[in-house]
C-alpha cells in the first residue's frame, strides 16, 4: 500500500476537496452516510468558508452551544498529495453524540475503495486522538 498521511486541510487542496464533493454526489447519491466525516464542506457556500469552520472547531470557546471541539483532516497520499478520504475527529462527546454519533466520522473516496486505505485512514485516526488524550493528562 502506498504512503498515506493526515493532513490539516488548507487552500492547496481546495479543487480536490471541491472534486471528492462532486464524486460523491455522483456515487453516492443514495446513501445516507455519503458525507461521514466531510465536517460540512458540502453546506459550506466557498472552500474558504470551511477552512475558517475548521479552524473554529478545535476550540470549544470558539463553537456554538450543543457542539463539541473536532478536528478534521484529509488523508493524502504522500507521492502525489492527492486526497484518498477525509476524517473528522471529535475531542470528547456530548450526550447527544454518546448516542448517535461517536469520536470518528471517515469517508474514503468512492475510486480509492477497496484498497486499504480506509483501516489505515481509521489507525492514523486513533493514533491522532490517543496523542491528543495524553497531551491533555
Amino acid at each position: 500500500m502506498e504512503e498515506v498521511e493526515l493532513v490539516f486541510p488548507t487552500l492547496k487542496y481546495k479543487s480536490q476537496a471541491l472534486e471528492m464533493i462532486e464524486e460523491a454526489k455522483k456515487y453516492d447519491s443514495d446513501s445516507n452516510d455519503i458525507f461521514a466525516g466531510y465536517s460540512s464542506l458540502e453546506k459550506y457556500t466557498t472552500y474558504e468558508e470551511w477552512l475558517q469552520k475548521l479552524k473554529r472547531d478545535l476550540n470549544y470557546n470558539n463553537i456554538s452551544p450543543n457542539r463539541v471541539p473536532a478536528s478534521t483532516y484529509f488523508l493524502v497520499r504522500q507521492r502525489d498529495s492527492y486526497i484518498l478520504g477525509i476524517v473528522n475527529i471529535r475531542h470528547f462527546l456530548n450526550d447527544y453524540l454518546k448516542k448517535y454519533g461517536g469520536y470518528i466520522g471517515y469517508s474514503i473516496r468512492y475510486t480509492e475503495r477497496q484498497k486499504g486505505y480506509g483501516k489505515k485512514q481509521l489507525l492514523l485516526a486513533f493514533r491522532n486522538t490517543y496523542k491528543k488524550s495524553i497531551n491533555n493528562l
